[in-house]
């Protein structure tokens, strides 16, 4: 996908646009893993770019990697959920939830 192979700090997408390419590249084939890679770089940048509070993309980022299997690094950054705050309505989130210790 060329589009994920030049997301790099050059890119002219947002944070949100970014996010939301993520979202989509997750949900369109959650079980393939090269699928799965293209939304974990898409949440990255996105999450360079990103200067509010909310922390939807770092979840969106943590699903994904908890699907790629790297359930460590997953739970990493879980953590950094704690205590802050979660939702920002103008980002796209993949999953309900409740709270941010899920």
């Amino acid at each position: 996908m060329v589009i994920i192979a030049n997301l790099d700090e050059r890119s002219q997408l947002s944070a949100w646009e970014a996010n939301q390419l993520g979202v989509i590249l997750f949900q369109s084939t959650p079980t393939d893993p090269a699928q799965l890679t293209s939304a974990e770089k898409a949440f990255r940048h996105a999450r360079t770019l990103y200067k509010g509070r909310g922390m939807n993309i770092e979840f969106n980022l943590a699903e994904t990697l908890a699907r790629l299997g790297r359930v460590e690094e997953a739970a990493s950054l879980r953590k950094a959920f704690e205590g802050r705050m979660m939702v920002d309505p103008s980002i796209t989130i993949l999953a309900d939830f409740n709270s941010p210790g899920r």
